[in-house]
């Protein structure tokens, strides 16, 4: 009952809503039972993302006023045509939502005197989120220039096109470096992107590593 209330519970939560999100999301994106199951799912992870913010209440209120617009109209989005424009500005909002939360979780880590579970939870929280905020960007250039992207014709059927799902999947393999291939960005908008992912990626584990040992080796010094 009391890790329930703790702060490391809402890292949890927040840690295992992405998780979800990233491993589901691109399965079962397509279809409107699909798209519905998966926008509840969503919510669901910008809700715990929000819970996990909220040691301050300007950073609750910053994460709501950010995401609050990109998930409506996203969710409109998905059963109705609300036009390009208001899609871009959907992912837009989305985006900077998961922006402002790394920054918030990288600050949270920072300013931690001990390695607790709440610090790991922020951390693999922070990697997952990572991954999410550059899959946004990626569709917001794809939405932008549909020839952003060169995609394996076994990875789509007949008369589909490069989805979010996919662009999820891109940008987890490209922020963990190992790049196989079947999703290629080919345009000069998109390329830069994709560059500055493959070098954030193993540097935020490099610096996290040497933040958490300097912390850990702190604690023994102490003891």
């Amino acid at each position: 009952m009391k890790f329930l209330k703790s702060k490391a519970f809402s890292s949890f939560g927040m840690m295992i809503s992405l998780f979800a999100l990233l491993l589901i999301y691109p399965m079962y994106e397509r279809g409107w039972t699909g798209k519905l199951v998966l926008s509840v799912l969503f919510a669901t992870t910008m809700i715990g993302s929000v819970w996990a913010a909220m040691e301050k209440r300007v950073w609750c209120w910053t994460s709501l006023a950010l995401g609050l617009p990109g998930l409506i109209l996203g969710l409109t989005g998905d059963f109705i045509d609300i036009g390009m424009p208001l899609l871009i500005v959907s992912h837009v909002f989305i985006a900077l939502f998961f922006g402002f939360l790394i920054v918030i979780q990288l600050y949270l880590i920072y300013k931690s005197s001990t390695v607790t579970m709440e610090v790991l939870y922020r951390a693999v929280s922070t990697y997952l989120l990572l991954g999410l905020f550059w899959a946004f960007l990626y569709n917001i250039s794809l939405l932008i220039d549909p020839g952003s992207f060169f995609v394996n014709e076994s990875l789509l059927q007949d008369g589909e096109t490069i989805s979010l799902g996919e662009l999820i999947y891109f940008s987890i393999i490209t922020l963990t470096t190992l790049g196989p291939g079947d999703i290629v960005a080919v345009s000069a908008r998109t390329r830069p992107l994709v560059i500055l992912e493959c070098l954030v990626g193993p540097l935020y584990l490099a610096i996290l590593i040497a933040r958490l040992v300097a912390l850990y080796s702190r604690e023994e010094k102490v003891r």
